[in-house]
């Protein structure tokens, strides 16, 4: 499965550690392999709402993929507030409602990803 990440804040160490998770699925910038997967990420104390608008339209929009959503509720920078996750949550629940999936912890995306993987596999 080839995934193609998309970040509000590249630079935030909890990326970082998540792309490490991920990197047997990570497509380089430049690689032309068709993506199965558009993974968005969502941090705090970095404007989302470009992010956002992109996540929506692609769930609306290109159903060829996978569209995915995480949001990572702190990082060294900072932590959204009880309004901004449930801002966050209810995105979420619109993704899953578009026909996406909406990933609460790094832990769900990998259980996902290897199931994917032994299905590929089986």
């Amino acid at each position: 499965m080839n995934i193609s990440l998309k970040s509000n804040d590249d630079s935030c160490t909890e990326l970082t550690v998540l792309k490490d998770v991920l990197k047997e699925y990570l497509m380089e910038k430049d690689q032309v392999a068709p993506v199965d997967m558009i993974l968005y990420v969502i941090v705090p104390e970095v404007d989302a709402f470009d992010l956002i608008i992109d996540l929506v339209n692609d769930t609306n929009v290109k159903r060829e993929y996978t569209t995915a959503c995480y949001v990572i509720e702190k990082t060294e920078k900072g932590m959204f507030d009880d309004h901004q996750l449930k801002s966050t949550k209810a995105i979420g629940e619109m993704v899953r409602k578009n026909g996406g999936y909406w990933f609460e912890t790094e832990g769900a995306i990998t259980q996902y990803l290897d199931s994917k993987k032994q299905v590929a596999h089986g």
